[in-house]
């Protein structure tokens, strides 16, 4: 004979099981929703798009994660407790409220689950811009080993890369650039991406490699007349103002600006 204290825990489980596919389920149809438009009609409405579709998966994993009490969430919660809150507030609002809140509280829910700009959002989506309306073979280069970069006038892609050394600092060209970000066979295009938005070191940190990728790119050019591959750095976001864009783009010789080139995915159009 069943316990009859197993089948109210059991009928209990059932219900919250049933509550967390209702969540998800809601979730998902809002997602559909809003995605049920035609497609988005320039980069800036895709991205945002995007940026939508990245967030209703994470709220739909951020809910999965609390309904199962997934280990890393239960450290992150843990740590936030440590971290932001009193004494007072820990003993007033306890870890199983902070699941229970993130499965039924949106507002809750959306500080906890995952920011899609840690997630490769604006690459990914400049990625698949271009695939969709200029480069249908469009492939994402590795990072690591196996990529692609300018050192001493070459495309190599020697791994390790060399270390910096002190001449490649005072601009002698011994230091290897990082590494290419997509190429397309069929239009023999290397191209990078960067999407940075206010000023700050990070950006500036990128804008500087932009710059160290041209001044490569050139040499390379130079040393190899030969070669006939064409360089794209797609620069987008706020912090890529036409002054910036007009900077580097000086810094291609007249002999070299049908092969270096210096725009934006955003201007890509359908």
């Amino acid at each position: 004979m069943t316990d009859k204290t197993t089948c109210q825990y059991a009928n209990i489980d059932s219900l919250e099981t049933g509550m967390l596919a209702l969540t998800i389920r809601r979730a998902r149809a809002t997602v559909k929703a809003e995605f049920a438009a035609a497609d988005p009609p320039t980069f800036a409405a895709f991205l945002a798009a995007e940026n939508k579709r990245y967030l209703a998966a994470n709220d739909t994993e951020i809910i999965r994660q609390a309904h199962a009490t997934d280990p890393a969430l239960m450290v992150r919660l843990e740590n936030y407790r440590r971290e932001k809150m009193t004494d007072a507030e820990c003993t007033e609002y306890s870890i199983e409220t902070m699941l229970a809140d993130i499965q039924t509280n949106i507002f809750i829910r959306s500080h906890f689950r995952k920011d899609p700009t840690r997630q490769s959002l604006h690459e990914n989506s400049q990625i698949a811009w271009l695939l969709r309306h200029r480069y249908s073979d469009l492939v994402k280069l590795p990072a690591g080993k196996g990529g692609t970069y300018f050192y001493e006038g070459r495309l190599t892609t020697v791994h390790p890369r060399p270390i910096s050394i002190a001449e490649g600092a005072r601009g002698t060209g011994c230091l290897p650039t990082k590494t290419l970000d997509i190429w397309s066979e069929a239009a023999q295009m290397y191209g990078i991406l960067k999407y940075s938005t206010t000023a700050g070191g990070a950006q500036d940190n990128q804008y500087n490699d932009v710059k160290h990728f041209i001044r490569e790119a050139v040499r390379y050019c130079e040393e190899v007349p030969d070669s006939r591959e064409q360089f794209i750095m797609w620069l987008d976001g706020p912090y890529y103002t036409e002054k910036k864009y007009e900077t580097l783009r000086v810094m291609v010789p007249e002999a070299f600006k049908e092969r270096i080139l210096v725009q934006a995915v955003a201007d890509v159009v359908q």
